[in-house]
C-alpha cells in the first residue's frame, strides 16, 4: 500500500506538475504567438488596408476634385478670357479697319 501510495502520489504529482507546466507553457506560447501574430497581421492588414484605401480614396478624390476643378476653372476661364479677348480684339480690329 505504501509503495502503491508513493507511486500513485509521486506519479500524480509528476503528471500534474508536468502537464500543468506543459499546458501553461504550451498555451501561453500558443496564446502569445497566436495573438501576437493575429494582432500584428490583423492590425497590419487593417492599417495597410484602411490607410491604403483612405490614402487612395482621399488622394483620388482630392486629385479628381482638384484637377477637375482646376481643369474646369482654368480652362473655362482661359477659354472665356481668351475667346472674349480674341473676339473683342478681332471686333476692334474689324471696327478699326
Amino acid at each position: 500500500m505504501t509503495d502503491q501510495l508513493d507511486y500513485t502520489m509521486t506519479d500524480q504529482l509528476d503528471y500534474t506538475m508536468s502537464d500543468q507546466l506543459d499546458y501553461t507553457t504550451r498555451d501561453q506560447l500558443d496564446y502569445t504567438t497566436r495573438d501576437q501574430l493575429d494582432y500584428t497581421t490583423r492590425d497590419q492588414l487593417n492599417y495597410t488596408t484602411r490607410d491604403q484605401l483612405s490614402y487612395a480614396t482621399r488622394d483620388q478624390l482630392d486629385y479628381t476634385t482638384r484637377d477637375q476643378l482646376d481643369y474646369t476653372t482654368r480652362d473655362q476661364l482661359n477659354y472665356t478670357t481668351r475667346d472674349q479677348l480674341d473676339n473683342a480684339t478681332r471686333d476692334q480690329l474689324e471696327y478699326t479697319t
